[in-house]
């Protein structure tokens, strides 16, 4: 359980510091995910961060990849179960939107021609 009391985090009723490195799996080679980890809690981090980029998982319209059919890079459940090995925790960074230098920031394409009306104007 989480909870957060007199401005601390609390995790299964024990305040924790969380120090939070951020890892890109979908931008990272696969066989570089467990080095880059170790990096990461040798920085003294005990939680690791990454977007969710729609466009990633998505980018047919209906056709979802969490397992890296496509791509290995994109096995969401295989990135956040080596985080949990290494006993981090695991911050979801979820769109629409992520900017962070990705295509359409993060969007698929089939969206605005599926559904013009949600194109942003400004």
């Amino acid at each position: 359980m989480i909870e957060i009391k007199q401005k601390q985090i609390i995790i299964d009723g024990k305040p924790e510091l969380l120090m939070v490195g951020e890892i890109h799996y979908f931008r990272t080679p696969r066989d570089q995910w467990g080095n880059r980890i170790e990096q990461l809690k040798e920085s003294g981090c005990n939680a690791v961060s990454s977007y969710i980029p729609w466009v990633v998982h998505e980018e047919l319209y209906g056709d979802i990849d969490l397992e890296g059919r496509q791509f290995p890079e994109h096995d969401l459940k295989a990135f956040i179960d080596l985080a949990n090995d290494h006993d981090l925790y695991f911050f979801v960074r979820p769109g629409p939107f992520i900017m962070a230098e990705m295509k359409n920031d993060g969007i698929p394409y089939w969206l605005y021609e599926k559904y013009p009306e949600v194109i942003p104007i400004t």
